[in-house]
């Protein structure tokens, strides 16, 4: 390429356009930092509390799988991942999507896939692995789980927020959980106008206990609010104390989809702000835990059957 004539040196070529690029850059850098002090602002962080982690975090899993950092390898963290939300072993969904009219939405996974005709009976589904996962976390496909186990338990609780007041609703709720040490993560949606806060037991709970707590944080973050409601609250999951016979009860998409984390939002599933607990290398508290991606965390040691019992409103 010539060297334009009238150079200062002319063995450079000019900066045309660099400065706009630069100040593009800076920008970039700029928005989620500010985006990071606006969230600690809201929860109310001290800089203790909001200090980088060490290299690698001790998790709250005694055996099997152990803690998970940013070099562990990655069927360790798939482990971790299914551990953390641990959901119904034999049935799964999947996202679909029409491009022609634009409607989405969830169906369960079926062996051959969903075929019209075939009888409900004859519909074999298929079971959560750590394959599934696996494609899920790597963004090959987006997943959904069924909360709701055998003996209509549970091992993990998210409270749903939608609408323009949802992020501001779904920290009081975080902040409420923090406030009687429960160990819990905020996902936050690419719009920035929903999320869930995710609550997470150290063993499967009856989801009526559950749910029952749930609904006291919510009573909690109302008054962290100051308001009369929350306008934003949609639903917690699971829906239901009990599943019918032969039902599978609510489904909720899974967090830490691939193309989501890549992309910094949820389709569904990043996190921001406080994000899932044990074991992660980006975290912050006494005990430093978090969830499988590159993402905050605050969090203490999951509540147990007993914890939950003594946080049940009169």
């Amino acid at each position: 390429m010539p060297i334009p004539s009238g150079s200062a040196d002319q063995g450079t070529l000019p900066l045309i356009g660099l400065d706009d690029e630069l100040s593009a850059l800076r920008e970039e850098v700029t928005r989620p930092r500010a985006e990071n002090a606006r969230l600690l602002h809201l929860l109310e962080l001290t800089p203790q509390q909001a200090r980088p982690p060490g290299p690698v975090q001790t998790g709250v899993f005694d055996g099997e799988p152990g803690p998970v950092h940013a070099g562990s390898p990655a069927a360790a963290k798939v482990k971790f991942f299914a551990a953390l939300f641990a959901a119904r072993p034999d049935v799964c969904a999947l996202r679909w999507e029409n491009a022609r009219t634009g409607r989405a939405g969830w169906i369960p996974a079926v062996r051959g896939g969903w075929r019209k005709g075939v009888p409900a009976a004859e519909r074999e589904c298929l079971p959560l692995t750590e394959e599934v996962l696996t494609a899920h976390l790597s963004g090959d496909l987006e997943l959904a789980l069924y909360p709701l186990l055998d003996a209509d338990r549970c091992h993990w609780l998210a409270a749903d927020f939608d609408g323009p007041a949802a992020v501001l609703d779904a920290l009081a709720y975080l902040k409420a959980a923090r406030t009687v040490e429960a160990s819990a993560a905020l996902e936050v949606s690419r719009s920035g106008l929903g999320g869930h806060v995710w609550l997470f037991f150290s063993a499967p709970v009856p989801a009526a206990t559950a749910r029952q707590v749930g609904t006291g944080l919510l009573r909690e973050a109302i008054a962290v609010r100051g308001r009369m409601d929350l306008a934003s609250y949609d639903r917690l999951f699971p829906s239901q104390d009990v599943v019918q016979v032969g039902g599978l009860g609510n489904l909720i998409a899974a967090p830490l989809q691939g193309r989501a984390r890549r992309h910094g939002d949820r389709r569904p599933g990043a996190c921001r702000g406080e994000c899932p607990t044990r074991g992660q290398d980006h975290g912050r508290s006494s005990k430093r835990v978090g969830g499988v991606g590159s993402y905050h965390a605050e969090a203490v040691e999951p509540l147990d059957e007993g914890d939950l019992a003594a946080l049940i409103p009169a």
